[in-house]
């Protein structure tokens, strides 16, 4: 996995990580070097020691990431032999260092591909639009290059790209030109689960749904009518609340002569809504799926994003993750710094 890394993928090691990395291998880094640029030049010999490679291992291809996950089928002109061959061939730069490539390259492609058991890693470099540099003295627009991971299981016909949703799309592209897939289909993110974000919620270890944006399923609109009654009815309920005159109550409802009878709760806290944000409370012990307005919007909305925090137990205890599934995007994004074991967990989730 080693000839995959480059100067960037380094970026993933948090503070925390970089803390541990030079413990375990007790490390002495010069007060003005930048930490992550004096690992990566140093990694084969941090690597000799077994627990500050694992740490790096874990920590480099993963951190803060969007996944999309893609399955493909075998036929007899494309099996798992060839796509083998491909992926071990060498115009794909199979077991080949990506430093040795990065300087050299001159349009999006993939410069390593290294194996672990039957799941092959790939490194592509892509590019990513022009970034603009000025100084005192001049100005100048060079291409921007971004690097994507990417898991591809022989086995089990899955692949899974790390990327936001314009590199996965470029990705992908490459991927079924150089190695000759047939065609990737996205995997549904809560196939698994009916499509129901609060049962994939309920599948992770103390999964606490955070917060939501939706949309109605259909265009609510109240009539100028029904608004003028509606208003009428709050401010009847209010005087009630305050007076507790439940004759008062009922002899002003009766005052009103709008028909009200095919109008329901729902209908009166959607109408005229085209996105909606819903969020818990940070000291909320109860999350998303016990609160009443979630309970009883939930079969008129599309949960478009939703935010879920689970636990995830290591060595030393727990550490809690939170991830945004999209469902129009179909992926999963981790909003803070992951494993490849976090990943894994979620993998075997969507998969």
């Amino acid at each position: 996995m080693e000839n995959l890394y480059t100067r960037l993928d380094f970026e993933n090691l948090t503070s925390d990580d970089i803390k541990k990395i030079v413990e375990v291998a007790a490390l002495d880094i010069p007060e003005e070097e930048n930490k992550q640029d004096y690992i990566f030049k140093n990694r084969e010999t941090i690597s000799c020691i077994s627990e500050a490679k694992k740490l790096i291992s874990q920590k480099v291809f993963a951190g803060f990431c969007a996944i999309k996950w893609f399955n493909f089928e075998y036929d007899k002109d494309f099996n798992k032999q060839k796509l083998i061959e491909y992926l071990e061939g060498n115009e794909n730069n199979y077991n080949v260092k990506a430093v040795d490539l990065i300087g050299t390259i001159t349009d999006s492609e993939i410069v390593s591909i290294s194996k672990d058991d039957v799941v092959y890693t790939v490194k592509l470099v892509i590019k990513d639009g022009i970034q603009r540099i000025a100084d005192v003295m001049s100005y100048r627009a060079e291409t921007k290059w971004s690097t994507v991971i990417v898991k591809i299981d022989v086995n089990n016909n899955w692949v899974e790209i790390r990327a936001n949703m314009n590199l996965c799309k470029a990705a992908k592209r490459i991927l079924i030109k150089r190695l000759h897939f047939k065609e990737l289909n996205e995997i549904p993110i809560l196939h698994k689960y009916n499509s129901d974000v609060s049962k994939f919620k309920d599948d992770l270890y103390n999964g606490f749904y955070l917060r939501y944006k939706a949309m109605p399923t259909e265009a609510i609109t109240l009539t100028e009518d029904n608004s003028i009654a509606l208003g009428k009815i709050i401010n009847a309920l209010d005087e009630y609340f305050v007076n507790n005159n439940s004759k008062e109550l009922i002899k002003k409802l009766d005052e009103i002569d709008t028909d009200m009878t095919e109008i329901s709760l729902k209908d009166i806290i959607l109408a005229g809504i085209d996105k909606m944000s819903v969020k818990i409370r940070s000291n909320s012990e109860s999350d998303m799926t016990q609160q009443a307005l979630y309970s009883l919007l939930k079969e008129n909305i599309t949960e478009n994003t939703s935010y879920i925090k689970f636990d995830m137990k290591h060595d030393k205890g727990f550490h809690t993750n939170t991830i945004q599934i999209g469902k129009t995007t179909n992926s999963i994004t981790f909003r803070n710094s992951v494993t490849e074991d976090d990943i894994e967990y979620i993998r075997q989730k969507v998969i």
